[in-house]
């Protein structure tokens, strides 16, 4: 067991997780100009790395970051983060923000941004309860539409979440557990932090778009 709380890597440091920030002019904060992905630890192993990068570099290339560090960089600070955390079992984030806009400007060019790469790890959680996940939890369909592909690509992991945040507000209002959001055309999207399955006929079904 471990007391930490997690680990955060920033300009090539390693830090306690309650003492990292983010600039406060940078884009990533005030436009929620930043793509992330993030990947869990169990016993000590890492879920599907590879295709959590490939993701990761697909979110990139979709809104024009480049980080600054090649995936062999990448999987040695997650794995730091992990290790120097004493995680056996976590939460773990890897993050491309814009960076803040040549000369400390509030609003710039975005192109000459310098792209900067950020991790952090964080004990591993449940999005609904354990105890719930085994017995069923109660999931609100919220009336929140989910913003559409044409205006932003939900394959590009991206923190744009007020649709997110205002269903989430919904489903707990209402006494449920988690939201799962539908489509500007009607359809099954994705909720908070999870997708959605269905089984029929022994056949698993997800949403394969938005």
């Amino acid at each position: 067991m471990t007391d930490s709380k997690g680990i955060a890597y920033k300009d090539g440091r390693y830090i306690p997780i309650e003492e990292s920030f983010i600039h406060i002019m940078d884009p990533a904060f005030t436009k929620g100009d930043v793509v992330f992905d993030v990947v869990t630890v169990w016993d000590d192993n890492f879920f599907r790395l590879d295709d959590h990068l490939e993701r990761f570099h697909s979110s990139c290339d979709y809104v024009r970051l480049s980080p600054p560090c090649t995936d062999g960089e990448i999987r040695h600070v997650l794995a730091q983060c992990v290790d120097r955390a004493g995680f056996s079992r976590a939460m773990v984030w890897m993050l491309c923000t814009r960076g803040p806009f040549s000369g400390g400007t509030a609003f710039g060019d975005p192109r000459f941004c310098e792209n900067q790469f950020m991790a952090y790890s964080v004990p591993y959680f449940w999005i609904v309860p354990k105890e719930r996940s085994e017995t069923g939890a109660h999931i609100w369909i919220a009336e929140t539409r989910r913003a559409p592909d044409v205006a932003i690509n939900q394959r590009a992991k991206n923190y744009n979440r007020m649709d997110l945040t205002a269903a989430q507000f919904e489903a707990l209002d209402a006494g449920a557990d988690n939201p799962v959001l539908i489509s500007t055309a009607g359809f099954i999207t994705e909720g908070p932090g999870n997708n959605v399955w269905i089984i029929k006929n022994r056949t698993a079904f997800t949403p394969g778009e938005n």
